[in-house]
């Protein structure tokens, strides 16, 4: 992961570890407050440290205003790493690459999911692009209204990145 130089550790660039990146259906945040992608044990990302996310985003309706925020939760929802933030406004209508990174980085764990946070509005939403498709073995789409609920045949348009283990 990285090298150590006179007490101090050199990070090396971080690798592309997972592509999913199909064009296919979305994921409108109206009454959905997260929506994530989960991997359990058996997935190629099961103890690597992730440190940067790309997901596709672009505006559902309305204006919408506000903070994104791109987490990795635990199984006991909890969140182990915040890889950034981004603002709703800047958001088209047409889909765009949008990436978070923290280089502090997290090593995911069985049951962890990857997600995108944004408060869920009926009449300012974005879109997450969604694969209609359950293209990842070990790996399933999910979302958040007041409980997480799992989309099987689903996953999420990303380009994960960070060190293998």
């Amino acid at each position: 992961m990285g090298f150590l130089v006179n007490s101090y550790i050199l990070k090396l660039n971080p690798s592309l570890l997972l592509e999913q990146t199909t064009d296919g259906w979305q994921e409108a945040f109206t009454d959905v407050n997260r929506v994530g992608q989960r991997f359990v044990t058996g997935s190629s990302l099961i103890d690597d440290t992730i440190t940067k996310v790309l997901v596709r985003l672009k505006i559902h309706a309305g204006s919408p205003s506000g903070t994104i925020t791109c987490t990795i939760r635990d199984s006991n929802d909890i969140i182990k790493l915040t890889l950034g933030t981004s603002s709703a406004s800047s958001l088209t209508s047409s889909y765009q690459d949008v990436e978070y990174e923290n280089l502090d980085g997290y090593k995911l764990d069985d049951q962890d999911k990857v997600c995108i946070e944004y408060p869920a509005d009926l009449s300012n939403t974005i879109e997450v692009g969604v694969i209609n498709s359950d293209v990842l073995a070990n790996s399933s789409e999910w979302y958040y209204t007041s409980s997480w609920n799992e989309r099987s045949t689903y996953d999420m348009y990303f380009k994960i990145y960070g060190f293998a283990a």
